[in-house]
């Protein structure tokens, strides 16, 4: 298991074992919350036109953690609101829209996390 530290997101791997392919530091994603840019090798992945509050959020968490393999679901609870479906649902959206697909979100399992990797 690797070591953890905890955030203002909840907890996050600290180790770089299960690092995603190709994960060196210059080859993580950057995500612009002004510009609402998600880029990967300077190249645009995607650009968000509405707001999309729960995947901007999602990839500012990300990118405040630069780009952990692993990170807690940083989506608010809400009362009424299946957490896990939600999450889902939301990384579903994260893959949509990329042109052409380069970077997959996965929820981890749980419910409570998720992870992400470049494709190659």
């Amino acid at each position: 298991m690797l070591p953890e530290k905890a955030t203002a997101f909840g907890t996050v791997a600290t180790g770089r074992a299960h690092e995603p392919v190709g994960a060196g530091p210059a080859e993580r994603p950057v995500w612009d919350d002004a510009a609402r840019e998600l880029s990967w090798h300077c190249r645009l992945v995607k650009r968000f036109r509405h707001d999309a509050a729960n995947q901007r959020l999602i990839l500012t968490a990300f990118q405040e953690l630069d780009w952990a393999p692993r990170i807690d679901d940083p989506l608010p609870r809400e009362a009424g609101v299946n957490a896990k479906v939600r999450l889902r649902e939301t990384v579903k959206s994260l893959q949509r829209g990329q042109k052409p697909l380069v970077l997959c979100f996965h929820a981890d399992g749980t419910g409570c996390g998720l992870r992400w990797e470049a494709i190659i």
